[in-house]
């Protein structure tokens, strides 16, 4: 796709977001008990989908992150973790191979606004707070 045309499609979007939403929601709305009755005679299928792709390499990404949200991470997650966190093979403080320990990612809980990463370590350490010892 040229590179025009994706600009007219993103003005485009922009323009009718809030049309395309209240679409969106009264589709919802409309269809609501057959998406319900879907979901309920499929549960299994569903489930058995969604147990395969978190062990692809992009549902493993997405959980990851979605971790790491949760537990208050702010910043480029996505970049953290195909830069830092999957290339890591050590823990970054004491040298403990991940083969053998868990990998955390560290980042300082006081941070609130803004990106708040500050390195990849092992369970231990990310636990006991071992690396602000070495400093």
């Amino acid at each position: 796709m040229s590179e025009q045309r994706k600009a007219y499609k993103k003005a485009w979007y922009q323009a009718n977001k809030e049309a395309i939403s209240e679409q969106k929601k009264a589709y919802y709305q409309a269809n609501k008990e057959q998406n319900k009755a879907y979901k309920e005679a499929n549960k299994e299928a569903i489930a058995e989908r969604q147990k395969v792709y978190n062990q692809t390499p992009a549902g493993k990404k997405v959980r990851t992150i979605s971790d790491w949200k949760r537990s208050g991470m702010i910043g480029d997650l996505s970049f953290i973790y195909d830069e830092y966190y999957l290339n890591c093979e050590r823990c970054w403080v004491c040298g403990h191979d991940f083969s053998v320990s868990w990998k955390c990612c560290d980042h300082d809980h006081e941070i609130t606004d803004k990106e708040n990463f500050r390195q990849i370590l092992c369970h231990k350490c990310n636990v006991m707070d071992a690396w602000k010892n070495h400093s």
